[in-house]
């Protein structure tokens, strides 16, 4: 179960994903602000709620009039709870580089991470995250068919 948690997490994530961009400072604030906040209940909702300091950071980061600024201060917000960053270029091509979090799990709980994804190819196809969902599934199903005790 734990497994599944930490699968959850990271493609409700994925699915939540803003478009993080703030070497690329033209992403649309209103829809990025709308995920931020998506992205706020999620992680409420999974019991690893954004704190109360950084709840206020990004409440006065979306009241300020420079879209730049909102974005680099959101981020900076966030950034802490990125595991892992997702470049993908204008061809296509992806890189994956580790992020600020520490990727330390909690014995008998839930430790919930993002993923920061640059999309410069503007693409939306899902199917490189369905693929990655559908092989953590079968890994996981492996674990537990080995560690099954009444198999």
């Amino acid at each position: 179960m734990f497994l599944v948690r930490i699968f959850f997490a990271f493609f409700l994530a994925l699915s939540f994903q803003p478009r993080f961009v703030a070497q690329d400072s033209s992403a649309p604030i209103q829809p990025f602000t709308a995920h931020v906040r998506a992205l706020e209940v999620a992680l409420d909702y999974l019991g690893q709620p954004l704190s109360n300091a950084e709840q206020q950071k990004i409440n006065e980061a979306t009241g300020m009039a420079d879209e730049a600024k909102v974005i680099a201060d959101i981020e900076k917000v966030l950034d802490p709870y990125v595991l892992c960053l997702v470049d993908i270029n204008a061809e296509g091509r992806v890189k994956v580089e580790p992020g600020a979090a520490r990727p330390e799990l909690v014995e008998g709980g839930t430790r919930i991470f993002l993923v920061k994804v640059h999309n410069r190819a503007h693409t939306a196809d899902r199917s490189a995250a369905r693929k990655a969902y559908d092989n953590a599934r079968e890994v996981y199903r492996a674990l537990i068919a080995e560690s099954d005790p009444n198999e």
